[in-house]
């Protein structure tokens, strides 16, 4: 998680990013907000979640019934999960919090809040097209991994809406995928559109290590093999990072995830300083000996 996505319009405290659903492909300075959301306990004394959702400062960028600010995205429609995974692993710019910020037990509270709320999304403008791309791939994935299938096609909608070309005719079988109901292959479709066209330069190699780390982060050692896997089909012919990636596979196998973790953000850190190099040297030009 080491290389920059690039600029996004979040907050201080974006709990969940998934909600942050550019319209259309060109930005606009504004907030379009939906009605303001309403919540199970809005008529009743706050619920520890609500209060907490207060106390750690959700509420000061996303509003105090969730409904969104100019800074922040509204929640409403994310399950659990989702909450969960953003907030311990997030993608783009927002900050991670760890338990010493915010306890499991704390979490699962402003979880179950933010589940209780309804409403529909609100849309807030992203700074470039490109950011809102790479951004709703990144969501869709996360909500294929929650099995989340209405969720998962409403951001492959809006990276078509932001597309075109192969990348277009990629998203729109992705879409069909969903909504035939494999998942499994709808996420793979994502993660290869991320790889090679939403992102310029981002490896593929980083896509899988990246989603490994979310995925030790929200204690799903499975699913982290499952990307780890991946990570070794695409470097069958490196020696040396398929050592690495099978000693990390050692890891997870005996459930020392912070080691795990640790090894996984090395490579993921050699694999961006090494395309920072390329990068400079198509720039200008390899250096003569």
């Amino acid at each position: 998680m080491n290389k920059p996505m690039g600029p996004v319009v979040l907050g201080a405290l974006l709990l969940l990013l998934a909600a942050a659903c550019g319209g259309s492909a060109t930005p606009t300075s504004a907030l379009k907000l939906t009605p303001t959301p309403t919540s199970a306990s809005a008529l009743q004394p706050a619920s520890p979640g609500e209060k907490l959702f207060v106390i750690k400062g959700c509420a000061a960028c996303h509003g105090e019934m969730g409904q969104g600010s100019q800074i922040a995205p509204a929640l409403p429609g994310h399950s659990e999960t989702q909450v969960r995974r953003q907030v311990r692993a997030p993608m783009g710019l927002m900050p991670v919090f760890p338990p010493d910020r915010v306890s499991n037990q704390e979490l699962a509270q402003i979880a179950a809040y933010i589940t209780s709320l309804s409403g529909p999304h609100a849309h807030i403008a992203q700074v470039s097209p490109a950011d809102a791309i790479a951004q709703h791939h990144w969501m869709a994935l996360f909500a294929l991994k929650d099995e989340a299938q209405d969720e998962a096609m409403h951001h492959i909608s809006h990276i078509i809406d932001l597309v075109e070309g192969d990348h277009l005719a990629r998203m729109r079988e992705s879409l069909l995928t969903v909504e035939s109901g494999n998942l499994h292959d709808a996420e793979h479709m994502v993660e290869e559109m991320l790889a090679g066209t939403a992102s310029p330069g981002l490896d593929e190699r980083e896509v899988h290590l990246r989603l490994a780390i979310t995925s030790i982060k929200v204690d799903d050692p499975g699913d982290a093999a499952h990307h780890l896997e991946h990570y070794l089909d695409v470097v069958e012919g490196d020696s040396k990072e398929a050592g690495i990636g099978g000693k990390i596979m050692d890891l997870l196998g005996a459930g020392d995830l912070s080691e795990a973790e640790h090894h996984i953000s090395e490579l993921t850190e050699a694999i961006s300083e090494e395309d920072h190099t390329e990068d400079d040297e198509e720039k200008h030009g390899t250096p003569q000996p």
